[in-house]
């Protein structure tokens, strides 16, 4: 259900926005995500 979402909200944005935007955003949460699971804000459900 999570994948779906994100490829209907990608799909409306790249479509209605600038892909430029979309992709930089992307790799901004991807540096962002691991930094915080690096720094253990962020946890996997498993430990």
């Amino acid at each position: 259900m999570i994948i779906a979402g994100f490829a209907i909200g990608y799909f409306i944005g790249v479509y209605y926005g600038s892909r430029k935007i979309v992709i930089a955003l992307f790799v901004i949460g991807a540096i962002l995500g691991y930094k915080l699971y690096d720094k253990k804000i962020l946890k996997d459900t498993k430990y």
